[in-house]
């Protein structure tokens, strides 16, 4: 698990918005929030879904994880604190940091 991620919105359109995901010292990779469908999804710079994992905000539910434990690990970590923000402020937040010991 990593011990900290930042995400960064980059880029927003009226409902969706692409976040910069950065786990401790990894390259950045990319998601996607819809606030219309209520998922986050892997995706690149531009908003375009990369792969099938994807968590829903009404079920709370990973589906199609991906192979890699770690991979999936830090997907479902930074995309529930992404959309329990954005559920409960009700807009998509400019930028989340989490720490962890």
């Amino acid at each position: 698990m990593p011990h900290s991620f930042q995400l960064l919105l980059v880029k927003s359109s009226e409902s969706a918005h692409v976040y910069s995901a950065t786990y401790g010292q990894d390259v950045p990779s990319f998601l996607l929030l819809d606030e219309a469908t209520g998922t986050v999804q892997v995706c690149d710079g531009q908003g375009n879904p990369i792969g099938d994992m994807m968590l829903r905000a009404g079920t709370g539910n990973v589906e199609n994880p991906v192979d890699d434990p770690v991979e999936a690990e830090k997907f479902t970590m930074a995309s529930a604190h992404l959309l329990s923000r954005w559920r409960k402020t009700g807009a998509a937040p400019a930028e989340i940091v989490k720490f962890f010991s």
